[in-house]
């Protein structure tokens, strides 16, 4: 038995698509065709001449259809609307198998079977059929929220931008926060592009801006904003403040707490070995204001800039017993295997760059200690993302899950009529919760984080100290 719903398939323009026939099975789960193969972000769809599908659907659809669409390979838009909560287990269940992702193919069939049968019924009211409306009635609650999301959707960084919006979309599902949307705009990773992306979600009404990534975008965005605050995925300090909150981990932070960590464990003289990077001679001029709040004599320096190997000699010949070493991939492990090459057995401290398979893999960082997120807070996240698209997200997406996540909170629980984005609200003392851990935003717009430190062993990373449970 086939039920089939026919409207008329045209293009209106870059944000509205009109609907061709949706084919669905009854006995078996449902699929959706569409005509035109290749369409560009939705925020609308219109049947009979209609509009069914707006940034607030009348039946609370979207989130489950928006995970329908991505499935087949397209994107769109996506309000916060989930489906109504005394519709039944149907809905219920769906959700809470696409959060556990292990049922796969099982749970998307589910989700587009709801999503359709929703779907049916608005074509049906659209073109003058009538269909019973469940759920509660409207609810005095916080004015709707627009969320723009700021990233490069083009150019070298595409395969970033498009993860981290995957991640935003999922944490939008996930906060059940009715009446809030997000919209992305691309940045193209450029202060030109970011400036354009501020301005566009100005002009259709964002209400808080979520990006860009790169310090040049943020820069070009926060001129354009308008007055809305601006979560940034940046580690440049230099970018906060008058409304721009910076979420990127940065480098003073790191080193701080593996300072800590080392004088903690009377690792009391070090020698420092950092590139020649900006984050590296960061990391180095950190190093020294931090080593000095805990007592620790930096006894030796060295630049890894050609000759790892006559560095590493250098410093193996010092009285530390410790190396700090701020670099990442290759530029890491070959530096660590000169030192034990060299004959140093000490210890070796590092930084976030250490999060990484290929150092985590490297016999020579074997006991390396380092500051970072517990990665526990977001292996869940990390599964689910893999379940649902079929390759583990990049480390960056988690900063775009909890900036829209954070967005949604503050939406969802805030009074009516009242601004669910005051800074009071965005610098409350308490902080927040997120993949990442604990976080807060102080006062100069910098995020504060609660940071563990893991060591390396057998190829993993291990909580060696937990981040803290409060600020």
């Amino acid at each position: 038995m086939t039920g089939l719903v026919f409207a008329t398939c045209t293009l209106a323009n870059q944000n509205v698509w009109r609907c061709g026939p949706w084919r669905s099975s009854v006995l078996g789960y449902f699929k959706i065709y569409f005509y035109t193969p290749n369409l560009p972000p939705v925020n609308t769809i219109i049947c009979c001449g209609a509009a069914i599908l707006a940034p607030t659907p009348p039946l609370g659809a979207w989130a489950p259809w928006r995970v329908a669409v991505r499935s087949a390979g397209m994107s769109s838009s996506m309000t916060g609307r989930d489906t109504p909560k005394d519709t039944g287990n149907q809905h219920k269940n769906a959700r809470a198998g696409l959060l556990r992702a292990a049922r796969g193919r099982a749970i998307l069939a589910a989700m587009a079977r709801a999503a359709l049968l929703a779907l049916m019924a608005l074509a049906l009211a659209a073109c003058g059929g009538t269909l019973p409306m469940v759920g509660p009635g409207p609810q005095e609650g916080p004015a709707p929220a627009e969320i723009g999301l700021l990233l490069p959707l083009s150019g070298p960084h595409a395969a970033l931008g498009a993860a981290m919006q995957r991640a935003a979309e999922m944490a939008l599902f996930d906060a059940r926060a009715e009446g809030a949307s997000l919209f992305p705009h691309d940045t193209g990773g450029t202060p030109e592009g970011g400036a354009r992306a501020a301005a566009a979600a100005r002009a259709r009404g964002a209400d808080i801006l979520v990006g860009p990534v790169f310090s040049g975008a943020v820069g070009g965005a926060a001129a354009r904003a308008a007055g809305a605050p601006v979560l940034a995925f940046t580690t440049d300090r230099a970018r906060a403040g008058g409304g721009v909150y910076t979420l990127g981990f940065t480098t003073e932070a790191q080193v701080a707490r593996v300072a800590r960590a080392a004088a903690f464990r009377g690792l009391t003289r070090v020698a420092v070995l950092a590139p020649q990077d900006a984050h590296g001679q960061a990391a180095a001029r950190a190093w020294d204001g931090a080593a000095r709040r805990h007592g620790i004599a930096t006894v030796a320096r060295g630049v890894l800039a050609g000759d790892a190997d006559l560095a590493a000699r250098n410093l193996a010949a010092t009285p530390a017993d410790a190396v700090f070493l701020p670099a990442g991939g290759t530029e890491a492990v070959g530096a660590a295997r000169a030192l034990r090459g060299a004959g140093f057995a000490g210890a070796l401290l590092g930084t976030g760059l250490w999060d990484d398979p290929a150092v985590l893999g490297a016999a020579a960082l074997e006991g390396g200690l380092y500051a970072a997120p517990d990665p526990a807070g977001r292996s869940a996240f990390e599964a689910r993302y893999a379940a649902l698209y079929g390759a583990p997200p990049p480390r960056l997406a988690t900063l775009a899950y909890d900036a829209v996540a954070l967005a949604a909170a503050l939406a969802r629980t805030a009074e009516p009529k009242a601004d669910p984005f005051a800074a009071a609200r965005l610098t409350d003392p308490s902080g927040f919760a997120g993949l990442d851990g604990l976080f807060r935003f102080g006062p100069d717009g910098v995020a504060e984080r609660g940071l563990a430190i893991l060591e390396i062993r057998s190829g993993r990373a291990f909580v060696a100290e937990p981040g803290p449970a409060a600020f």
